[in-house]
């Protein structure tokens, strides 16, 4: 007798369905549908199926728990146990959901944090967890401000390219096309961080300086290319840099150090090199440069009006 080559045992099915539950909640035409994506695991033809399964579960010591149609494991094998302290700091850090505006991050935070909790020795309550499905918490009361983050909130969302016009400096004004990718609270100020696909430069924004927003047609491309600064430093200044985030030396000798920088905000970037002086030259891009040499222009030209 020749046996076929695909024998699905119940108990990997089980495992399976476990491992499913552990990972997210589904309904049980979800597990169905995501067990025909296992070749390895035999597939269930009937709902009625899974009151075995279940019933395995609860016999091992799981708890299972059903929110409408969808079922979820609330516990599992490996269990951690906090202390009170522990405790607390991660129910602070979950209370800082309120503040992720992306819809994205929010989903991703809550499906990370729900997973969490089942392999926690005491669970997080339903008050705990709420939080997670409250809409972005705005804490400031002006309400020009309140617009626009949440204008800017929806942009991010509907994933598309953003004409923004903002006061650079007291007399540049800049309009650019940008990705938005984030909308950021630091010390009771509001920034969005932007892609700008033309130049290859990401874009930190208060809010507070932008003029104007115009939302347009076109789909954020969602891959970026940056266009590296480089540029050289000179004397004590190259022996005692410290490189920061995102760069990285391309060259180097005991008189010279040449550094490539390709993530941070191109303003915050210009008005360090700025500090530096005459031990600082930048290489490249030319645009860079030719910002540089306006922004020394306009800082000289000041100097003489005061």
């Amino acid at each position: 007798m020749v046996k076929s080559g695909k024998k699905y045992d119940t108990g990997l099915r089980v495992l399976e369905i476990l491992k499913i539950l552990l990972q997210e909640d589904c309904t049980k035409v979800e597990l169905i549908e995501k067990l025909k994506q296992n070749s390895k695991v035999g597939t269930v033809y009937t709902l009625e199926a899974f009151i075995k399964y279940f019933n395995t579960f609860e016999a091992a010591g799981f708890k299972l728990n059903k929110n409408r149609t969808k079922y979820g494991v609330s516990n599992s094998l490996l269990e951690i146990n906090l202390t009170k302290r522990e405790k607390e700091i991660l129910c602070s850090f979950i209370a800082e959901a309120k503040k992720i505006y992306s819809k994205k991050e929010r989903e991703l935070f809550a499906k990370f944090i729900l997973k969490l909790n089942k392999h926690l020795a005491q669970p997080l309550d339903k008050d705990d967890l709420s939080v997670l499905y409250a809409e972005p918490e705005h804490i400031y009361s002006d309400n020009i401000r309140n617009n626009i983050v949440m204008t800017l909130n929806n942009y991010l969302n509907e994933g598309l390219q953003v004409q923004i016009k903002y006061q650079r400096t007291k007399k540049i004004v800049e309009e650019l096309v940008v990705e938005i990718k984030e909308i950021i609270e630091k010390k009771n100020n509001f920034f969005v961080v932007c892609y700008c696909p033309s130049l290859g430069i990401n874009k930190k924004i208060c809010i507070d300086s932008i003029i104007s927003l115009t939302q347009l047609h076109s789909i954020n491309r969602g891959n970026t290319y940056l266009n590296p600064v480089v540029f050289t430093l000179y004397g004590r200044l190259a022996g005692s840099y410290k490189l920061k985030q995102y760069e990285k030396v391309i060259n180097f000798s005991k008189y010279h150090l040449t550094v490539s920088n390709n993530m941070e905000d191109k303003d915050v970037l210009l008005h360090r090199l700025l500090k530096y002086g005459s031990n600082c030259e930048i290489v490249k891009p030319k645009s860079m440069i030719d910002e540089f040499m306006n922004t020394t222009d306009e800082m000289l030209k000041n100097l003489q009006e005061d």
